[in-house]
């Protein structure tokens, strides 16, 4: 017996993000492929009035600096037996292009590109407004 597939239309209102949703997925899905899992802490996704945080209890990958997470990178998962299914599944590219994509989303949509920081921790900060600038920092404060 095979089953059938069946597809019901919304009727849910048509919804304007003010934050791309593949920006945001990118966010995730890099703070899951790249955190550090001997850690205690949590990922986090915070939403503000002004921006969205995806804070990851992590440290970029050895050899990656802060400037070439503006442009197209090598890809170093810090946790390849998690990367690899996200690839599979198609939520990850092995190219290094993550932040880059994330870049160009927002800025196409008018918002200021991001800026990256990192400490302790490091955590992409998405503003939601075209003057709120992007921002990524490892020990925010949180206004």
């Amino acid at each position: 017996m095979s089953k059938k597939r069946i597809f019901i239309s919304s009727v849910q209102a048509p919804v304007d993000f003010e934050i791309p949703l593949d920006a945001v997925r990118e966010a995730i899905v890099n703070a899951v492929a790249h955190r550090d899992y001997t850690s205690n802490a949590s990922i986090q996704v915070m939403l503000f009035k002004n921006r969205l945080e995806v804070w990851n209890p992590g440290h970029l990958p050895p050899g990656i600096t802060i400037e070439q997470l503006y442009q197209v990178h090598e890809s170093f998962p810090t946790n390849p037996l998690i990367a690899n299914p996200l690839y599979l599944a198609g939520y990850a590219e092995r190219l290094g292009t993550g932040t880059a994509d994330i870049i160009k989303k927002c800025v196409a949509i008018g918002l200021k590109p991001p800026t990256f920081s990192q400490s302790n921790n490091f955590h992409p900060e998405t503003p939601n407004h075209p003057n709120q600038a992007y921002k990524a920092n490892s020990n925010p404060e949180i206004t």
